[in-house]
């Protein structure tokens, strides 16, 4: 499939990039080949349980990145997050702040399993979710990151403040049910793949959340569309393509 693309003169960036346009050679690929998913969608909606977590004004893609990786460290405190540094020029200030933050992270995450998480573990991840999407995308209008431009220095404390109170909240009610829930599933020393990448991923930029005992574990956090009856699940198509995009950089 992405051998095609090539041939076409298409330039693949990123997975995630590539499922939401609609006039890329892999979802078209995907369109093509699953037509009918619509009773997948409604199935899907009726059987979505109610809201967890209430909003509280943290930017949901950036939330949902920043747990991803807060998952990734708790399972593994000596994980280093390779997707969150791809974006940072090599041997700057900037590359060496984060690397700081990451130093910070891991001891953070010792002793988060259980319990509430450490606030510089939260911090830490929500800027991982800010680098890993100027990897991913460029770095956007009104990103958090774009004050940095203007100051003589970067610093790890510099960095950890940029985590809004509102997704420290969000995140830490979010590991509260990981707790609950997702880490007494994985026993501690588990054989894991933590943020693994693929064959494809040489050609499409991607990476997968979490592989524990030969299953790929996709971590979704979604605030859902908001109707006059509160918010309501739903499964976007392009949820399900990202599942299958991962399975074609895997086995081509």
């Amino acid at each position: 499939m992405f051998a095609m693309g090539s041939r076409s003169g298409h330039a693949f960036t990123s997975l995630t990039t590539e499922i939401g346009d609609k006039n890329s050679p892999l979802r078209q690929h995907f369109d093509a080949r699953f037509p009918n998913r619509r009773p997948l969608q409604v199935e899907f909606k009726g059987s979505a349980c109610q809201l967890l977590v209430d909003p509280a004004g943290a930017n949901p893609g950036s939330l949902g990145a920043a747990f991803d990786f807060m998952v990734r460290m708790i399972l593994d405190p000596s994980h280093v997050p390779l997707v969150a540094l791809q974006g940072i020029r090599p041997g700057s200030r900037m590359l060496n702040a984060v690397l700081d933050v990451v130093a910070v992270a891991q001891r953070a995450a010792v002793g988060s399993r259980e319990g509430r998480a450490a606030e510089e573990l939260i911090r830490a991840c929500w800027l991982f979710a800010l680098t890993t999407e100027v990897y991913r995308t460029g770095i956007r209008p009104g990103s958090p990151l774009m004050v940095l431009g203007s100051r003589a220095s970067v610093s790890a404390e510099l960095l950890l403040g940029l985590a809004p109170d509102a997704a420290v909240d969000e995140m830490q009610e979010l590991h509260l049910l990981a707790v609950e829930h997702l880490y007494p599933r994985v026993p501690v020393g588990a054989s894991l793949a933590l943020g693994p990448t693929f064959a494809g991923s040489e050609l499409c930029n991607a990476d997968a959340d979490v592989i524990f005992d030969g299953c790929l574990l996709d971590i979704k956090t979604r605030l859902g569309d908001k109707t006059a009856r509160g918010r309501s699940d739903g499964r976007a198509c392009s949820k399900s393509w990202l599942r299958r995009g991962v399975g074609l950089t895997r086995h081509g």
